[in-house]
């Protein structure tokens, strides 16, 4: 009987917890020391994604672009001749806008760095490397999809008036990790003959998820994903302030009234309605009722907020009746005030409802 096949082997390394960890240490250990790094966000071809030290190339005293940075020791080099070096040009990709087809310059533009991807494995760069299953599992590619380790470096703030070898470097964060990931989940393509009306109708049925990938295609998905997302809060909100029995036209417009107070006076709608906004899709958004509507206001627009809610929408206070301890008399009280762990963070906490009819 013969043997089973044994694990594929490549010449570049897949690259584990130890090969990252060998890598750490040669960069920290390296003679002559290495004098500047810069954060860069690796995907790599086990694990999940995360910071490494890039090194400024030897012989370059401060760098221009990350180009100037050595991407060597991330992106992966082999035992095999095909893999001892890559073509940088070939090999990366400057992101200067995003959508592609947004006329509007990022205030920083990311260059992607990886292997150079065939078209099929036969050629023998494209065996030497690891398939990448993190891309991989992020993206609707059909095919082998991305082979060997990613990495991506950020310019200093240019806003796309400098080329790709003058823009600068920065070193990424964490808000970097959240954008990459969604720019990298790919929605399937779609034609682009579709009408806005229709896209539209398409998000309307989709998870977050994948409303959040569809607006990083292109202008009109993005539109489309604007307008899915207002609509959603524009229900929700509107069936609160006004109850489901009324049009969702009236809704909307009362909703937006709300939204605009929102901006002008920097508040903020916490709790349940943006936990539904993320987490319920289409079908299940109407059936799921939230009759609590939570609102973080600074102290200096309590007054505008008051007159808001009881004059222009007709809320009254909501309070609760208490019996004193030393007779029958019934007194108003407040509700129950907030848990006390928010005590510290909030000065003061008013409840408003609809008379009951």
């Amino acid at each position: 009987m013969a043997a089973p096949p044994g694990p594929q082997t490549f010449s570049v390394p897949v690259y584990s917890d130890p090969v990252q960890s060998n890598i750490d240490d040669e960069l920290s250990n390296h003679q002559p020391p290495f004098e500047k790094f810069y954060k860069g966000i690796l995907y790599p071809t086990e694990g999940e994604p995360l910071f490494v030290d890039v090194p400024v190339r030897m012989g370059c005293d401060s760098a221009s672009s990350p180009y100037d940075l050595d991407v060597l020791w991330w992106v992966g080099v082999g035992n095999s001749p095909e893999t001892s070096s890559i073509d940088v040009e070939a090999s990366s990709l400057a992101v200067f806008y995003w959508p592609l087809d947004d006329p509007r310059p990022l205030k920083r533009s990311y260059v992607v760095f990886c292997a150079q991807q065939g078209f099929n494995d036969l050629t023998s760069s494209d065996t030497a490397h690891p398939i990448n299953s993190l891309i991989n599992d992020m993206t609707t590619l059909p095919g082998r999809g991305w082979r060997g380790n990613i990495l991506i470096l950020k310019s200093a703030l240019h806003y796309g008036k400098k080329n790709k070898y003058e823009m600068g470097v920065s070193s990424m964060t964490e808000c970097d990790i959240l954008v990459h990931v969604q720019q990298i989940q790919i929605m399937p393509s779609l034609p682009t003959q579709l009408s806005l009306e229709s896209v539209v109708e398409v998000a309307r049925h989709s998870n977050w998820n994948d409303v959040m990938a569809m607006a990083h295609t292109c202008k009109k998905f993005r539109r489309a994903a604007k307008h899915t997302v207002s609509q959603r809060i524009g229900n929700r909100i509107g069936r609160i302030l006004l109850g489901a029995a009324h049009s969702p036209e009236l809704r909307r417009k009362v909703s937006n009234v709300l939204l605009k107070l929102l901006h002008s006076t920097q508040a903020a709608i916490v709790g349940s309605v943006p936990l539904a906004i993320l987490s319920l899709t289409h079908t299940t958004d109407e059936s799921v009722e939230i009759n609590d509507l939570n609102i973080l206001v600074p102290v200096d627009f309590v007054g505008v907020w008051y007159r808001f809610l009881l004059e222009s929408l007709g809320f009254m206070w909501c309070v609760k009746y208490t019996r004193t301890l030393s007779s029958a008399e019934e007194i108003r009280g407040p509700t129950v005030r907030i848990r006390a762990e928010y005590k510290d963070h909030i000065r003061t906490f008013a409840c408003f409802k609809r008379e009951a009819s």
